[in-house]
């Protein structure tokens, strides 16, 4: 069982599309039974100038707290944004979380824009968790979303949860952090688009501009699924 039942965890993955916390949301429902409570963090600007979504009369922010959804300021975060999300695992209950900050543009897992160079620190919320509570266990759970964007189908894959080393020192967090994306990769599911798109860039490339054969395509992408020894396979 990849899910941490009996203590909380950060749920974290890529971002590939807008709705992806809605789908890691679902995922980790069907996959518990409902028995894995999530809230999740979200920037607190994502809902600004939208006048019926944040009006007098109703305010969709103050409505996801309800939900333990919380904002939090990318540019100057707050102690007591950050005090939400370390009080909510102390209470038992898990969140959200995207570490590459933003949703993916170029078609890598973690896609660092601006001046952001390094993932967001899972590990902070941690070792806070672990500095306030001596017997408390907390984990990070990674989640991979997979969208085909031809059959428009979508699976969440979760591997297993990772556990910060007690009382790890800023260097150790910093690796632990790293280390966390480099977890996500063997979860994702190989589809035919994408190794069409690596054929495709390849031969670009390396200048190899002259058509090439659908068949001769099709052809390698059936190599590829022959020989892979990567775990999961797109069924379709």
């Amino acid at each position: 069982d990849l899910f941490p039942r009996e203590h909380p965890g950060i749920f974290y993955g890529n971002h590939v599309k807008l709705d992806d916390p809605c789908y890691l949301y679902r995922a980790t429902y069907m996959a518990t039974g409902g028995a894995v409570g999530l809230g999740a963090m979200l920037r607190n600007d994502f809902f600004a100038g939208l006048p019926l979504l944040k009006s007098r009369w109703f305010d969709i922010d103050e409505l996801l707290e309800t939900v333990y959804v919380y904002g939090i300021s990318r540019e100057s975060v707050s102690v007591t944004q950050l005090k939400r999300f370390v009080d909510m695992l102390l209470s038992g209950r898990g969140f959200i979380l995207y570490p590459g900050r933003t949703r993916s543009c170029s078609g890598l897992l973690m896609d660092y824009r601006d001046t952001v160079q390094r993932p967001g620190g899972i590990s902070f919320f941690l070792h806070a968790v672990q500095g306030r509570d001596a017997d408390i266990v907390v984990s990070a759970v990674p989640a991979v979303r997979n969208f085909n964007p031809v059959t428009k189908h979508t699976s969440v894959i979760f591997g297993p949860e990772q556990i910060l080393r007690r009382g790890a020192s800023r260097a150790e967090q910093r690796t632990f952090d790293e280390r966390l994306i480099e977890v996500l990769g063997p979860l994702v599911e190989v589809n035919a688009v994408q190794i069409v798109s690596a054929l495709l860039y390849l031969r670009s490339i390396h200048g190899m501009g002259e058509p090439v054969e659908i068949d001769r395509i099709s052809g390698v992408v059936a190599r590829v699924f022959d020989t892979t020894s990567h775990e999961y396979i797109d069924p379709e």
